[in-house]
This record gives structure tokens, C-alpha cells and sequence, in this order.
């Protein structure tokens, strides 16, 4: 009954943007070409963090899940200053 949930899942890097890509294709790499594809759309500035908020809204997403691609803890933080 009603409307199915839509969850969305977005890559980021803000400290070490390459590193970050980097990570995410060798996590995909399994996947062949779809690697490349996701680690293309890892956001690495604060304003493509606003795009992928602002796409996925209009878009009618229910939640957001927002996944670091680094091991760095401050991205975590940088994350929350441009999202809350």
C-alpha cells in the first residue's frame, strides 16, 4: 500500500577527491565498465554535494545516504557543513 521508497546512495571525497575515486572504482571493479561510472559521480566539492542533494530531491527521493570514499574522519564533518 502507497508509494514505494526511493533510497539513494552518493559517494564523497572532500578531502582527497583522486583518492576517493580511486577507492570507489576498485571497490566496483568486479563490476567492469560500472566502475568507471561510479567512480565518476564521487562528489569531491562542496557545491557537487549541493547538485547531488538538489537532483535527488527533485527527483522525489525519501533518503539520502551519503557514503565517504576515504578513510579520512574530518570528511565526515566536511560533509555535515554543507548538508545540515
Amino acid at each position: 500500500d502507497g508509494s514505494p521508497r526511493l533510497v539513494a546512495l552518493v559517494y564523497y571525497a572532500l578531502g582527497d577527491g583522486e583518492q576517493g575515486r580511486k577507492n570507489v572504482h576498485d571497490y566496483y571493479s568486479f563490476s567492469g565498465d560500472f566502475a568507471g561510472l561510479v567512480a565518476s559521480a564521487v562528489c569531491e566539492t562542496p557545491q557537487k554535494v549541493r547538485e547531488a542533494v538538489a537532483s535527488f530531491k527533485g527527483i522525489g527521493a525519501d533518503d539520502l545516504i551519503f557514503n565517504t570514499g576515504t578513510d579520512d574522519i574530518d570528511d565526515i564533518k566536511r560533509l555535515a557543513d554543507i548538508v545540515l
